[in-house]
């Protein structure tokens, strides 16, 4: 199950999981909520070629963002104990955009459509 809206808005009425994090909670409530969470870049932007920089950021103009180089969205991913669940929190500035959660490796495959 994926929680995201289209240009991250955020969802009204909120939905959380059971620790409350959501759509707009801050890194540090993740934490809170998941003291082994783990950290890292988001598939879209591992590795990122110059090229692909500025054809991402052409596309972001189009959408009316204007800012040179959007900053990097992190993924923020707790296993569940039995390490055959995860929920990933993806992040950018220290807040949450999006939320998925499932079964490993699904989970962690950045499949998201709109």
């Amino acid at each position: 199950m994926t929680v995201f809206l289209r240009d991250y808005a955020k969802p009204d009425p909120a939905i959380v999981d059971a620790n409350g994090v959501g759509v707009g909670a801050t890194e540090a409530d993740v934490r809170r909520g998941y003291p082994h969470v783990r950290k890292e870049l988001s598939p879209d932007f591992r590795g990122i070629s110059p090229e692909e920089a500025e054809e991402f950021a052409r596309d972001r103009a189009s959408h009316g963002f204007t800012e040179p180089e959007p900053p990097p969205h992190y993924w923020m991913i707790a296993e569940g104990r039995d390490r055959k669940r995860a929920i990933v929190f993806e992040t950018q500035d220290g807040k949450v955009l999006s939320f998925s959660v499932g079964l490993k490796p699904e989970v962690l495959l950045n499949e998201n459509c709109i």
